[in-house]
């Protein structure tokens, strides 16, 4: 039998260097045996900081960087370039999806760092870090930091440790990394550049990509905005020489953009069993389980339907905190608000007049589409991601591997499907009530239904056999879908141009929202009045001297409101908005500076919320 110093002599031997506590996990109580081998000088005693990471496992595997295409090869060179004049520009990559982006990113960041200069990578979700962050380590190793909320506060404090200390030069995350400690910084990468995830609606209220490129002037660092969909915003700025153009046409290996097809709802015929599958997507379906292939379904509304109303009575499940549904979640047995998560059992008594009935379920959302999907294929694996499913927070990683690896047939998904995952047997998209996104009341809705389209299209057909996507609509004809049906970004984009400037709105015009929020309705009223009165007493002085700047600057101000907003009730509060438009934001900070000079009076659970450039305005 092993005497422990034998025991412990062998370790050593396997590991020179090892924790404490790994020798007390595999030898019993050796303290004493340790404290005499160092009295007698054969080993050493030493504290080591170890850094507490996200990503599960070891370092991926090595990955050599891959040759470039001659656009490809074009982008790079304009990057790296500008990495040697280090001076700040910005660039606008525009690539269709399965371009090659990313490859182009991984060669500016190594040119970058050859430049001994650090680079920093955004992304807009946290769902697209896990892939990104794997094809960054295989080609920089330990050099990268992964910075996002996802993370636990000790694992976030050690990340942004190493990146303060010069161990990692390298970040990639979310917008809240635009903030992080890096030293010397040569490049700022800002992925999918269009996606809405960017602007934080809370406070400190600010635009990632806005925040970043401002970071990039003030570093004189080369910024590189990059997107198959670019926001109109991003486009106008190439149009007014901002911003340089690099385009990627074509995807790579020449490999083909999916065929997109159009479905009207309204003719076509409907799978029995389920009003919301054509026969045409379900019979799609079929053929990709019989070849083996993978599939995506996309409806962006998870749950499993919009609506609960009483059969008798036909009054609507409501929210008691905000003036909205309660959507039914079936696995559950709840309904829930999808706004301040309230949750209550679904009962078969009618919450306004008593009675009991069963009530009557409207609608469609990801539950009842896989209900639907284990029904028309009982054999399929199918694979639901929205974030009903992600539990913990290597969740989506696990259902990333599952899907490369071909253990599911069929991936049912919200927006969590649709944003720069590259999944190379997936050969057929279908989308779900696609006009969703239309319906809403904001000016972006358009612009947001194309992208989105876009994008989950771009899933389809990336590695070598062809992709089809059947996009089924009640509104064939609009133009979002018409340009997205034929990866037509240049048309769409030249006529929700010409549209917005119609308009009067972004990017030719600034906006700035003024909400004002109380938990009784009259004071939610009284406040946004009465900052419309001093805005328009403002308007109204007329001494030459003293505020003639500020006169004409108010004059080219519009002010829309006050007006009861869209969502009028959120998390128990009451909400009256103001909008205030001119064409550039100057004259609307001038006057939220005199406004604001003496707010009105507020009480302490009242706000008074000021969002500039908003990109919601619900």
């Amino acid at each position: 039998c092993k005497t422990k110093r034998q025991h412990i002599f062998e370790i050593l031997k396997e590991n020179p260097k090892i924790c404490w506590s790994d020798i007390q996990n595999r030898v019993n109580a050796p303290s004493h045996i340790l404290k005499k081998l160092k009295e007698e000088g054969f080993v050493d005693f030493f504290e080591k900081r170890i850094y507490r990471r996200f990503m599960e496992g070891g370092l991926p595997e090595k990955e050599p960087f891959q040759a470039l295409n001659p656009e490809q090869k074009f982008a790079f060179d304009e990057l790296s370039d500008s990495l040697k004049k280090g001076a700040y520009r910005t660039f606008l990559l525009e690539g269709v999806t399965g371009s090659g982006k990313t490859e182009v990113y991984l060669h500016a960041v190594r040119a970058a760092r050859n430049l001994g200069k650090s680079s920093l990578v955004l992304v807009p979700e946290i769902s697209l870090t896990p892939q990104l962050v794997n094809r960054f380590r295989s080609r920089f190793g330990d050099l990268v930091a992964v910075l996002h909320s996802g993370m636990d506060d000790g694992e976030r404090f050690d990340e942004w440790s190493r990146v303060r200390n010069g161990i990692a030069t390298i970040v990639i995350g979310a917008r809240s990394a635009v903030f992080s400690p890096l030293k010397n910084l040569g490049l700022i990468v800002i992925d999918e550049e269009h996606d809405p995830s960017y602007k934080q609606g809370e406070s400190p209220r600010y635009h990632g990509r806005d925040t970043a490129i401002y970071r990039g002037f003030a570093a004189n660092a080369t910024v590189l905005l990059g997107s198959a969909t670019p926001s109109l915003e991003s486009a106008n700025n190439v149009n007014n020489e901002k911003y340089e153009l690099l385009r990627l046409t074509s995807r790579i290996h020449q490999v083909l953009l999916p065929e997109v097809k159009l479905l009207d709802m309204k003719t076509v015929q409907s799978q029995k069993g389920s009003p919301y599958f054509s026969s045409e997507l379900v019979e799609s379906l079929r053929l990709r389980l019989l070849k083996k292939e993978q599939s995506i379904v996309f409806l962006n509304r998870r749950g499993f339907a919009p609506l609960v109303r009483c059969s008798k009575c036909e009054t609507t499940y409501t929210c008691p905190n905000c003036s909205l549904s309660l959507v039914y979640h079936q696995a559950a047995n709840q309904v829930r608000c999808h706004q301040c998560d309230f949750i209550k059992p679904l009962q078969n008594r009618c919450p306004d007049c008593g009675t009991d009935h069963v009530p009557i379920i409207i609608g469609t959302g990801t539950e009842q589409v896989e209900e639907n999907l284990k029904m028309f294929f009982p054999e399929a694996r199918i694979l639901r991601m929205d974030r009903d499913t992600l539990h913990g927070k290597h969740a989506l990683s696990k259902m990333h591997d599952r899907i490369r690896k071909h253990e599911v047939d069929i991936v049912i998904g919200t927006q969590l499907v649709t944003k720069g995952h590259d999944f190379p047997e997936v050969t057929l998209v279908g989308v779900i009530l696609s006009d969703l996104s239309l319906n809403i009341p904001d000016f972006r809705a358009s612009e947001r239904t194309f992208q989105l389209l876009t994008q989950v299209a771009g899933r389809a057909g990336r590695g070598h056999k062809p992709g089809k996507v059947l996009i089924q609509t009640h509104n064939p004809r609009h133009h979002s879908l018409l340009c997205a049906k034929e990866h037509d970004t240049t048309k769409f984009r030249e006529l929700e141009l010409e549209r917005r400037q119609n308009l009067r709105m972004p990017p030719f015009h600034s906006l700035s929202l003024i909400v004002c929020s109380s938990p009784r309705e009259e004071r939610a009223e009284s406040i946004a009045r009465e900052l419309a009165e001093k805005i328009q007493k403002i308007f109204s002085q007329t001494s030459p001297v003293s505020h003639a700047e500020s006169n004409s600057k108010a004059e080219t101000i519009e002010v829309i409101g006050p007006i009861e907003a869209p969502m009028k009730k959120l998390r128990n509060r009451f909400r009256w908005q103001l909008l205030l438009k001119a064409e550039n934001v100057r004259p609307i900070l001038h006057l939220l500076k005199l406004v604001f000079e003496s707010a009105p009076s507020t009480r302490r659970d009242e706000l008074i919320q000021i969002d500039v450039d908003p990109h919601n305005l619900l």
